[in-house]
């Protein structure tokens, strides 16, 4: 497991094994549902997750979303209370980790 720091929450990827590029052909509809169910930053800060391959765990922080999408720190604390509450990211109980899922809790396709 990656070690976090304080300003870092853990992400857990899960996404389907067969897709290696997120945004191409056969994901279109998927990240235009996204784009729909979330609008904004918070789709921003998706496709930033959406971006790295089914198992892979990293420390999500502000500083690296601002350097690399250019959000600053109340779009980025909102972007990720968005996908929380649209259920992207799913906490690990009693743990600074989280399961981010392409579809959300919708279900999206």
């Amino acid at each position: 497991m990656v070690k976090l720091y304080n300003n870092q929450i853990g992400i857990n990827v899960h996404s389907p094994s067969r897709v290696e590029a997120p945004f191409f052909s056969e994901n279109n509809d998927l990240c235009f549902a996204v784009m729909r169910d979330l609008g904004g930053n918070a789709y921003m800060l998706w496709q930033y997750i959406a971006c790295n391959a089914n198992g892979y765990q990293f420390g999500l922080s502000k500083a690296d979303v601002s350097e690399h999408i250019g959000l600053g720190e109340s779009a980025y604390k909102n972007a990720v209370k968005k996908l929380i509450e649209k259920g992207y990211l799913v906490q690990v109980e009693g743990t600074p980790w989280y399961n981010f899922f392409r579809n959300g809790k919708n279900g999206l396709s």
